[in-house]
């Protein structure tokens, strides 16, 4: 579970992180503000990083089988 955890914490840090990068940042008074850019670059930095972490997870599923095999023999 805390496995999970951290990887889960990790993944929505990364999707914060492209949300600010496609952002307007600017201030109102004493109060930072953020306005999404227009455009879809940030969908498509999504999908890279969403495929990236789906191809990484099938690496250790696979790992993870092959071990279990081995152990059991």
């Amino acid at each position: 579970m805390f496995l999970y955890l951290c990887v889960w914490q990790q993944h929505h840090r990364e999707m914060l992180e492209i949300q600010l990068v496609h952002s307007r940042r600017s201030r109102e008074g004493n109060c930072p503000t953020f306005t999404p850019t227009p455009g879809v670059d940030a969908l498509h930095q999504y999908a890279e990083k969403t495929g990236d972490e789906l191809h990484n997870l099938g690496r250790v599923k696979q790992n993870l089988l092959v071990k279990s095999n081995v152990k059991y023999l």
